[in-house]
This record gives C-alpha cells, structure tokens and sequence, in this order.
C-alpha cells in the first residue's frame, strides 16, 4: 500500500508530464513576437480564444477546433497602439491550440 506521500508524489510528476507534452504539442502556444508587433494570446472558455497586439502590423488569430480544424480571423492591420481579436469553435468543439500568424 502506498503512503500519502508517494502518491502525491505520484501525481505532482504526472500532472507535469502532461503539462510539458501539452506544451511540446502545441496545445500551449506562447506569445508570437514580429518586427513591430508584441502579442499575446489565451483563452476565454473551452471554445473562444484571445489574441492581442500592440505595435505595428499585419496578424490574425487562428484555433484549431476539435473534430472541426482550423478557424482564423481576418487580417487584421495595425498602425500603432493594442488591439485585440477572438476566435471561436463551434459549441459543440473546443480550442485545442491557438496561434497569432503575422505578415511582414
């Protein structure tokens, strides 16, 4: 029989064993940097994405649904200041990844 110890033990290692293959999936997509353009991105709920820029710049948002594929926003061009675009899976799906694509 296990102790209290070991089996917390036991599920701190596999919660980060799950956390890096998330990662290394692409599930968790870290902030797109682009000449001119700072950006970030995150989620709302299990089918709506955020992406925000501030800077200088072309970019859109795109999430890949599950059991849908990829949805993306339109371009989106920027002069100055932060602004910010969201994407959505169907309501019966949800974000399995999400990305900012930029253009030069």
């Amino acid at each position: 029989m296990f102790n209290r110890t070991k089996m917390r033990a036991r599920a701190i290692a596999g919660a980060g064993l799950l956390a890096l293959a998330c990662g290394a999936g692409g599930i968790l997509a870290g902030p797109a940097q682009a000449a001119g353009l700072n950006c970030s991105d995150g989620l709302n709920n299990a089918t709506q994405a955020w992406g925000t820029c501030t800077g200088s710049g072309t970019w859109r948002l795109t999430v890949d649904c599950y059991l849908w594929g990829a949805n993306s926003t339109n371009w989106y061009t920027q002069s100055s200041g932060t602004h910010s675009l969201y994407a959505v899976c169907p309501s019966w799906s949800h974000v399995t990844a999400r990305f900012i694509q930029t253009q030069s």
